[in-house]
């Protein structure tokens, strides 16, 4: 008589996975080495197949950004939050100059980077709040290995009345 047995190699990468069905059959009675040989044999597959399938579902990691790269995309990308917000800000200088409110007319975060646009983008009926953690707000860019702490010069004009204020990094502010 012969005896039918089944085994499965399974993976799981992600989303990914793969049933392998292995069927063994032998005769009723087998020498203790033929058994070590079928275990060996499948321990031997399933290593080879797991080794290969793994580096193939498996993404390749990108390398971790280095400083200087990472200080120019986060600087790309206050750029682009800047651009997105543009048109907004646009439409709320129009508004506040309408009713005499509050309007941002010069503003730099650490002396070189232009934040009008952004801080025109937050005013709200003629209010602005800047919360002490500046370098988290869209549209900034703080370059840490520069030393310098984080402070913003903000010339505004509300009532055609101009105003100027500076704020070190953790100082908050509502305007006017």
């Amino acid at each position: 008589f012969f005896r039918t047995w089944t085994c499965f190699l399974h993976w799981k990468r992600g989303h990914v996975s793969i049933h392998v069905p292995i069927l063994l059959s032998w005769k009723r009675k087998m020498d203790w080495w033929q058994t070590c040989f079928m275990f060996l044999y499948i321990c031997y597959v399933h290593f080879w197949l797991d080794l290969v399938l793994f580096d193939f579902f498996t993404p390749a990691k990108k390398p971790p950004m280095r400083k200087l790269e990472f200080h120019k995309k986060t600087k790309e990308d206050a750029a682009l939050q800047q651009q997105l917000m543009a048109k907004q800000a646009k439409l709320k200088t129009k508004t506040e100059k309408e009713k005499n409110g509050l309007l941002i007319l010069e503003a730099t975060y650490n002396g070189d980077w232009d934040v009008t646009v952004p801080l025109q983008f937050w005013v709200v009926q003629s209010r602005l709040l800047i919360p002490s953690n500046k370098k988290e707000l869209l549209g900034f860019y703080h370059e840490n290995s520069l030393g310098k702490r984080g402070q913003l010069y903000v010339k505004y004009s509300f009532e055609n009345v101009v105003h100027e204020v500076r704020l070190k990094s953790g100082e908050e502010k509502v305007l006017p």
